[in-house]
């Protein structure tokens, strides 16, 4: 049985922050309502891949190697590809009963209840990194030609625009205040250097 420990304690009790950092990230979050995790990654604090073990830990979801994978062509048609980039999900294989995806956000309930009732079966998740995940779904759905860079804002920022007005809107406002936290993160470090 799983047993449910919020992120940050979980992050602070495997010694990947201190509980000043926890802290810190969670006056953020109450300015920003931006997700704990998304935070610190974008302050510098964890990166993606401690984040991604945490959550699979955490929601007994298995971690995969989307760079070993190729995803289904009937897996990658049921979901579009400008909403696998606004909810970083990837549809990696398909039968009659299941769906299962690559995700970064186990409780995108918006992604993964849309993906469910849309493919009209029941859908697994696995859990992979932003910028991992970001890069498949590109290569997957053949998005190659836009600009590629391992920078987890620029790419849900690039998303965001493409999606404007539509339900991915949302994570174009949260790569803003990811890229300002950041920006404001690497003034500091500057300061002291």
């Amino acid at each position: 049985m799983i047993q449910y420990q919020r992120l940050g304690d979980a992050l602070v009790q495997r010694g990947l922050i201190t509980q000043a950092r926890l802290q810190k990230a969670l006056d953020v979050q109450m300015q920003s309502g931006l997700r704990l995790g998304e935070i610190m990654v974008g302050m510098g604090m964890v990166t993606e891949d401690d984040l991604t073990a945490c959550l699979a830990e955490q929601y007994g979801l298995d971690i995969v190697d989307v760079d070993s994978i190729t995803p289904e062509p009937a897996a990658l048609e049921l979901v579009s590809p400008s909403f696998a980039l606004a909810h970083l999900i990837l549809p990696i294989r398909v039968t009659d009963e299941e769906l299962v995806c690559v995700v970064v956000d186990p409780l995108d309930l918006t992604a993964t209840d849309a993906t469910a009732h849309h493919a009209r079966r029941k859908v697994t998740f696995a859990l992979c990194s932003a910028t991992r995940t970001f890069n498949a779904i590109q290569k997957a759905y053949k998005l190659g030609q836009q600009k590629t860079t391992t920078d987890k804002k620029t790419h849900v920022a690039e998303a965001g625009k493409k999606n404007a007005g539509k339900p991915g809107r949302r994570q174009e406002d949260r790569a803003a205040l990811l890229l300002a936290l950041q920006s404001a993160q690497d003034g500091k470090q500057r300061k002291v250097a």
